[in-house]
């Protein structure tokens, strides 16, 4: 659903930024959208002492929830209410505190209500860290309300 004569790129960004505004595990993770288009999104975040595991590298977890989160952006980014329905991951190497990571996902194929992605985790250097194979399915409705129409 588009919004009016609205453009595609403005509206993907004004969705993302009412999704990283209304939720809150997005602040716990304190990344920065970097881009974002119809079934794109690209952020970064920085890893901190607290994503730390008990081997004192990034929590495998905080990376999944990192590239699910951009995940998210892009499958809702045509403001087509979309949830994910499947996630595979794969970590390529460790992560340790300080690095600056980068997720980019991209729609890789649509069909009916659903659509693939792929998601990179890269570090500063542009190294591959975990790469994400996502689906997602739409439920209905549009993520931002319709505007009204003119009098």
């Amino acid at each position: 659903m588009t919004m009016g004569s609205e453009d595609p790129k403005a509206l993907a960004r004004r969705i993302v930024e009412t999704m990283h505004a209304k939720g809150r595990a997005y602040a716990f993770l304190d990344l920065e959208i970097l881009d974002v288009g119809p079934g794109h999104a690209k952020a970064r975040m920085k890893v901190r002492e607290d994503f730390l595991n008990s081997h004192g590298i990034c929590h495998g977890g905080l990376i999944f929830t990192f590239a699910d989160t951009v995940f998210g952006f892009a499958c809702n980014s045509r403001n087509e209410a979309s949830v994910g329905t499947s996630c595979d991951i794969t970590y390529l190497r460790q992560v340790a505190q300080g690095e600056i990571l980068t997720a980019e996902a991209k729609e890789i194929h649509a069909f009916g209500r659903g659509a693939l992605f792929d998601i990179v985790v890269t570090d500063h250097d542009g190294e591959k860290v975990a790469l994400m194979h996502a689906r997602s399915v739409q439920t209905g409705g549009s993520f931002l309300p319709e505007q009204e129409s003119p009098a």
